[in-house]
């Protein structure tokens, strides 16, 4: 690799030359996980492994509704924000007891 003097170069130079190696540096990191990906995918199909035998999860990720609507039209989980309609029956001064399942 030919050495470069940095001293001999001025600031606009020095400047180019830093978003030079950025650049090239992406390209490599790139080119490498390229690499590892293809690595992974090969010892996977030799294992006949998918990616959801890596993550250890079982099923579709669906979770059984702890909530109904007094109508029965909908459902919730439980698990993130309230949905409209269970804030609406807490606001009417309802309780989450009453919607259970």
């Amino acid at each position: 690799m030919a050495a470069i003097n940095l001293d001999k170069l001025d600031l606009d130079e020095l400047l180019e030359l830093q978003k030079d190696v950025q650049a090239r540096i992406r390209g490599k990191q790139r080119e490498y996980r390229n690499e590892i990906k293809s690595q992974i995918r090969d010892l996977m199909a030799k294992a006949d492994l998918t990616p959801a035998d890596l993550d250890g999860r079982t099923g579709t990720g669906k979770v059984a509704a702890k909530y109904k609507s007094a109508d029965g039209a909908n459902t919730w989980s439980g698990r993130g924000r309230k949905p409209k309609w269970v804030v609406a029956h807490l606001d009417n001064g309802g309780s989450l007891d009453d919607l259970a399942v």
